[in-house]
């Protein structure tokens, strides 16, 4: 399954007609001829040339959605995301409902492109407010929510085996902490057994001093050692928190390396794909 555009989706079918303004006629040319010539020409895939007769049509009528609309469908396919979304912007200027559906729809389509999947989501939801009756909508929502979960899904298994390495490093760090300690613990009874053997006529003020010191490097060590866990515990939550906005930040900003986007676009052949054109 996947995203549908209505242009509409992956596999392009144009599901309406371009925009096609009724029996305005200026004295500068014929606005609904440049028009259809345009839109003859993006339908042959000659998106440029399409752009320059919708310009010259603009010369006429340049407050036009029509226009607008059909500049942001050119953009659209010639991968131009933002420069399609400020047309589509300005398509919905005079605030027709028929049009607003369109182009909040077609906003969404360019935010998906661009793995903005969140965003995209809020637009197809706006689309289908204004237009109930919109299949094409309610489809996209569906995906795109889906699209989502598995996104926040593979961030929790990232967050997760973050969690376990750090925890399984900590534990070999304590165990060698703790080998380290025996180990020191008995070279020092070795050492007390042969100070005390040579040292049998020294003052007992020496022998006090030397537990003193015995004891005041046990407490420095037990510091070490909280401090070590402390900073661990501190280091696990950062890295988690890191490793789920380096995934976010991955999948919406740079889709082009992600592998769950790329999957989705690689079955394209399998999919509908629809443009929303007027």
């Amino acid at each position: 399954m996947n995203i549908r555009y209505s242009i509409i989706i992956f596999n392009l079918i144009l599901s309406a007609a371009l925009l096609y303004p009724c029996g305005q006629a200026f004295a500068g040319g014929n606005l609904s001829g440049k028009i259809a010539e345009g839109n003859k020409l993006y339908n042959d895939g000659e998106y440029d040339k399409a752009l320059t007769k919708y310009n010259d049509a603009q010369i006429e009528a340049p407050t036009s959605p029509e226009i607008y609309f059909n500049m942001g469908n050119v953009f659209f396919r010639q991968g131009k995301y933002k420069e399609a979304m400020d047309s589509y912007q300005k398509s919905m200027e005079k605030g027709d409902i028929s049009v607003e559906a369109k182009a909040m729809y077609n906003i969404g389509n360019s935010l998906f492109q661009q793995g903005r999947l969140r965003e995209a989501l809020e637009y197809y939801k706006q689309a289908l407010e204004r237009n109930p009756d919109d299949i094409d909508a309610k489809y996209n929502i569906e995906y795109t929510e889906r699209m989502i979960k598995e996104m926040l899904s593979k961030a929790q298994e990232t967050m997760q085996k973050a969690q376990s390495d750090q925890q399984k490093r900590q534990a070999e760090q304590q165990q060698t902490s703790e080998e380290g300690e025996d180990k020191q613990g008995q070279e020092k009874e070795k050492g007390e057994s042969f100070d005390s053997a040579q040292d049998k006529d020294k003052p007992e003020e020496q022998e006090e001093t030397s537990t003193q010191e015995l004891k005041a490097e046990a407490g420095k060590e037990k510091k070490d050692q909280a401090r070590e866990a402390k900073e661990g515990d501190k280091d696990k939550e950062d890295l988690s928190k890191d490793e789920a906005e380096r995934f976010l930040s991955a999948f919406e900003h740079d889709q082009k390396n992600n592998p769950l986007l790329n999957q989705q676009k690689s079955r394209r052949g399998r999919g509908y794909y629809v443009e929303k054109d007027w």
